[in-house]
């Protein structure tokens, strides 16, 4: 019997291929920090949760306390704001193999607002909100808030200049 660990094959999906590429525009060190890990992944030392299920060793790797981590979340102007229609598409409709027609008829939204919503020229409405919360199983307010923060980080980019001249005013109590 040997004690050598079996290497394996570190293969990313394309999806974290998009998303690390992604990253990188705005925190170039990323694949710095991220290279141990792959190497431990490639000799064997596995750092998070095998999948069965698959003809592949897959991996479902959660990274804590690790500097790429904490400089991310200390910046979060690093990180691109994502329109909701891309969440919807990507971790939604594509691996649940929903298409946007089907979506559009199983809520009862016009099939133009949803295809503006996912092609990130239309918003995600209350009503919207409520729907997709119903057909997908998770809260309105998940919704309303992917939304919120987008549209408060759009703002934040095109305003930054004005923003910054606005005067802070003391506030006192009344007695």
């Amino acid at each position: 019997m040997s004690n050598e660990v079996a290497k394996v094959e570190v293969i990313a999906s394309p999806e974290f291929q998009r998303r690390l590429k992604a990253l990188a525009k705005r925190y170039r060190k990323v694949y710095d920090d991220l290279q141990p890990i792959f190497e431990d992944l490639e000799s064997g030392i596995f750092l998070g949760d095998q999948i069965s299920g698959t003809n592949y060793t897959v991996l479902k790797l959660r990274i804590r306390k690790c500097s790429t981590t904490e400089k991310i979340l200390m910046d979060s102007d690093r990180l691109p704001n994502i329109h909701p229609g891309e969440i919807l598409r990507m971790e939604f409709l594509e691996p649940l193999e929903i298409t946007p027609y089907r979506l559009s008829k199983d809520i009862g939204v016009a099939q133009t607002r949803i295809g503006e919503i996912l092609s990130e020229k239309h918003s995600i409405t209350a009503d919207t909100a409520l729907r997709l919360s119903k057909y997908f199983g998770n809260s309105a307010q998940f919704w309303m808030n992917l939304q919120t923060q987008y549209d408060l980080r759009q703002a934040q980019e095109e305003n930054r200049e004005i923003y910054t001249h606005i005067p802070v005013v003391q506030l006192t109590h009344l007695n």
